[in-house]
């Protein structure tokens, strides 16, 4: 995976609220990368077709995704509408040479698709509904990515 940074990932260090953009990746690259830093991580990872950008959300940035998601969560309880949180999921498209993950995102239409603990979202069924919050960095680059993926509604929250 080092192959594509010049220096190992081991060595960078992403402090919150900044962003890392490598430009020449592979989609091969970019899947080894996501094995090789695991699930268990705080940054977010964006691909588009050869541009790898890893961010790392800072604490006002969560803080206002937590709002946004409860705003939605008691809206579609108020309006007794079934749904699905599913957080920072990453959507991948190979077919697309897209990938994704966005501060959250949520199914409404499509809450039967992903209900149940071992149920597997298609990878083709985009959510109803992606979060994107900039704070320390616009997210003008991954809304190319929803519109190939699909996604019908983005709510984007921009500091000013």
């Amino acid at each position: 995976m080092t192959a594509i940074l010049a220096t190992p990932l081991s060595q960078i260090e992403l402090t919150p609220g900044s962003a890392l953009r490598i430009t020449g990746v592979t989609w091969e690259s970019y899947v080894a990368l996501l094995s090789e830093l695991g699930e268990s991580r705080q940054t977010r990872i964006a691909y588009d077709s050869g541009v790898l950008e890893i961010r790392m959300p800072g604490q006002l940035h969560e803080v206002l995704n937590q709002v946004l998601a409860a705003i939605i969560l008691v809206l579609a309880e108020e309006l007794g509408l079934e749904f699905n949180n599913l957080g920072s999921m990453r959507m991948n498209r190979s077919d697309l040479d897209k990938g994704i993950e966005p501060d959250s995102c949520f199914y409404l239409q499509n809450a039967q698709a992903g209900q149940g603990i071992e149920t597997t979202v298609p990878q083709d069924l985009p959510p109803d509904l992606a979060i994107e919050v900039d704070i320390a960095n616009r997210s003008d680059s991954k809304l190319p990515i929803y519109q190939a993926m699909a996604v019908p509604e983005i709510w984007l929250c921009r500091q000013e």
